[in-house]
Formats: C-alpha cells, structure tokens, sequence
C-alpha cells in the first residue's frame, strides 16, 4: 500500500516526529535525571543501566553492541558507571580476558525509578486522552513502526534487545518476522 505523500504532509509527519522525541528524550528523561541530582547521570548512561537491567550481566563488548557504541566508548562509559557506583565490574570466571559488568543495588534502584517515574508521565498524558483516542494511538504508532522499518537489518537496528524477550506482542519482531519469516533470532 504505497500511497503518494505530499511533502508538506511528509515534513509535518517528520517535524511532529521530531517534537514526540524531545518530548521523551527532555521532559520525559533529562530532567528525570536532573530531578535524581544524587546519581548525576546522562542519558547514555541511564540507556547502559536500562541495557544491564534488562539483559543481567553482560560483558563490555556486549554493552558496545547493545548500545551501538564502539569499544573504546563501552569502556569508558562503563568505567564512569563504575565511579557512581552504579554497576560492578568483574573479572569473567571462564575467561579472564572478558569482563562482566552487572547492576550494583544503586544502578538498579535508578533504573528502576526512572522506569517508574517515566511511565507515570506518559500515563498522565494518556489519561488526557479519551479510551478511543489511546487507542488509536497506539495503533498508529504500531502502523508508523511496521512501516517505517525496511528490512530485516532495520528491525535488529532499532531493536531493542529487551532481555531476549522477542515476544509475538512486540511491534519490531512483527516487522522482522513479515521480512524473514520467523522472529528476531535470539542470541
């Protein structure tokens, strides 16, 4: 169903596009972490303690890959989570080489209330909006996802590796599966 698109409609579509996402990334995360002035934490930071809270422990490359940063870049950031005490690093008992980095009970409790406190935010802008609209919403926003990814490889680019969770509900593994005929491979 490919469908000629005005460009007008296409650079509204892109320029609301760009407002949903400052919307998440500065009021629905920044200042979350401004809020939590004890942990002094960036947004990368809090995507690498999201990473670990959903895949346990994961060596530094892992990390690298998860977050699509280089090595070099993991282990920096890991070193400055280490500093804040927000995750624990630890030699790999099978190969001494790797590293294992985990969640430290601090990492943890921010993680887990930044989780919190963001799903209120988008709960009480849901809640301004009628059952219907909701809805429609997230139909939308499904529709919008399965559209815009292309291929297989952009389904594992935006994926977001939640704790080898590909469930049949997830949008993304949908978008593969319509590619590839199965779902996203677990690693």
């Amino acid at each position: 169903m490919n469908e000629p698109i005005d460009p007008t409609e296409a650079r509204e579509a892109e320029q609301l596009a760009d407002v949903f996402t400052r919307i998440f990334q500065r009021n629905m995360t920044e200042r979350l972490l401004e809020a939590d002035s004890v942990a002094d934490v960036t947004p990368v930071q809090l995507q690498a303690l999201a990473f670990l809270g959903d895949h346990g422990t994961c060596s530094v490359r892992a990390i690298g890959e998860g977050l699509r940063i280089s090595f070099p870049a993991a282990t920096r950031l890991v070193d400055r989570l280490v500093r804040k005490c927000l995750v624990s690093r630890r030699e790999n008992p099978h190969d001494r080489r790797l590293a294992d980095v985990s969640l430290t009970a601090e990492g943890a409790g921010l993680l887990r209330r930044v989780r919190e406190e963001r799903t209120a935010l988008v709960g009480r802008a849901l809640s301004r909006l009628s059952a219907g609209e909701r809805r429609r919403l997230m139909e939308d926003l499904k529709a919008f996802i399965r559209a815009a990814l292309q291929s297989e490889e952009d389904a594992l680019e935006v994926c977001q590796r939640c704790g080898i969770r590909h469930t049949d509900a997830c949008v993304v593994n949908q978008a593969y599966q319509a590619f590839a005929g199965s779902g996203i491979p677990k690693p």
